[in-house]
């Protein structure tokens, strides 16, 4: 009964398709194409959001609003199954709780059909009745719908498709890909930019004139998620792309604090990608590092890889291991208890040693020190404390111990 009122409806106009649903659903719907441009809506009823509203206004879903719903997993669900999906509110870019299908010819989305929960919940009924309509809407409306050229698509949106994995045939997604960058390059790395406040026009603008006038790097692609930029880069220097990509990422940060302000806060890249089908693996890599650089306060940061990291990338689960347990190291135990006693700096001196890779000469020099001096303070090492550095062994381990000690700031180094 239900679909076939809705094939009654479907003869009249995609407005008045969207009013039925609205009446039958008990919410107020949204059509929009497969770039999220508004097609058709129903009238307003008492219950709305921000993000329906402003959908509305501009005609076309906010950016902001895209980008959150493809982070979350959203729009990814609505490619992959024909049923309507259920989406919890996001108080932060004013979406209120709805539920969503896509509009598919075969298995190509061309659309959207968007329902804000009215005064109750939504029932199997209603998302079975959701599905007949998108069914219903993609027969009768499909040429509304302007079915999706790969050419025209919007570069951000087609963006989280890789970011998301949601594209799985290189090929493909390699045609699309010549068509936006005539002359692909063959390396490329996924950058994350991370900010301390929400991303605003003024920042994005900034930020696009800073990677706009670089003559080190040029951007495939690129888009925002709240206070994050994310980013398709290639190095104009083909021989050594990660070096180049490194250079401007550091140059950058320092142009962003001389010129603006302190709101870049932290920047980590993928491992160099040579395949699409690399990208969404790269931008998991990229949020590894930047989750790392906020548990790690050693972690310099210059480095942008997460093979920089080094060691450095076990740390978390070190420090959870470290923390259960009651063992001291005995010659470090021994050291700080003969600083605190004498007022000695042993275990710091032991830790620029062990960090400068053993070098008398080196270590000395951060110290201000003369080499003669250390090496003296290394033999007192060995008397006191039984310091023994023959073996690379024993020098990994009092190395790794002094950096969790520093990290956790149980002894000052």
């Amino acid at each position: 009964m239900f679909e076939k009122q809705l094939w009654q409806h479907a003869a009249e106009s995609l407005n008045e398709f969207a009013d039925f649903i609205s009446e039958a659903l008990g919410g107020p719907v949204t059509i929009e194409d497969s770039t999220h441009r508004l097609l058709a809506y129903s009238g307003h009823p008492q219950v709305t959001d921000g993000a329906r509203t402003a959908t509305i206004m501009g005609r076309r879903v906010p950016e902001e609003v895209i980008h959150r719903l493809w982070n979350e997993g959203v729009i990814p669900s609505l490619h992959q199954q024909s049923e309507p999906v259920s989406i919890s509110a996001i108080d932060e870019i004013g979406l209120g709780t709805r539920m969503a299908v896509a509009v598919k010819e075969q298995q190509t989305v061309i659309g959207y059909i968007w329902v804000v929960e009215g005064e109750t919940p939504f029932s199997e009924e209603a998302k079975q009745d959701l599905h007949s309509a998108a069914v219903v809407c993609g027969e009768r409306f499909r040429r509304k719908f302007h079915p999706r050229n790969p050419a025209h698509q919007d570069h951000q949106e087609y963006f989280w498709r890789l970011l998301t994995g949601d594209e799985t045939d290189e090929q493909a997604v390699e045609r699309q890909m010549l068509r936006f960058f005539p002359g692909r390059p063959q390396q490329y790395s996924i950058v994350i930019m991370e900010f301390s406040t929400q991303l605003e026009h003024n920042t994005w603008e900034r930020l696009t004139y800073l990677l706009t006038i670089s003559q080190r790097v040029k951007v495939m692609l690129k888009t925002y998620d709240q206070h994050r930029a994310i980013l398709m880069l290639y190095g104009l220097e083909s021989r050594n792309i990660e070096a180049t990509i490194s250079a401007f990422l550091r140059q950058m940060h320092e142009l962003w604090h001389e010129r603006y302000d302190d709101t870049l806060t932290a920047i980590a890249a993928s491992e160099i990608c040579h395949q699409y089908m690399e990208v969404a693996g790269g931008y998991r890599q990229a949020l590894t590092m930047l989750d790392l650089k906020k548990q790690v306060r050693q972690l310099p940061s210059h480095y942008y890889f997460l093979h920089e990291a080094g060691y450095y990338r076990f740390f978390p689960v070190l420090i959870q291991k470290w923390e259960e347990e009651t063992f001291t190291h005995p010659s470090l135990k021994s050291l700080s208890d003969y600083d605190a006693e004498n007022e000695t700096e042993l275990l710091s001196t032991l830790y620029i040693y062990l960090s400068e890779d053993c070098n008398v000469n080196a270590a000395a020099r951060m110290l201000h020190v003369h080499p003669n001096t250390l090496t003296y303070r290394l033999k007192r090492m060995q008397a006191i404390a039984g310091v023994s550095l023959s073996s690379a062994h024993e020098k990994w381990t009092l190395l790794l111990e002094l950096e969790l000690l520093k990290e956790k700031h149980t002894n000052p180094l």
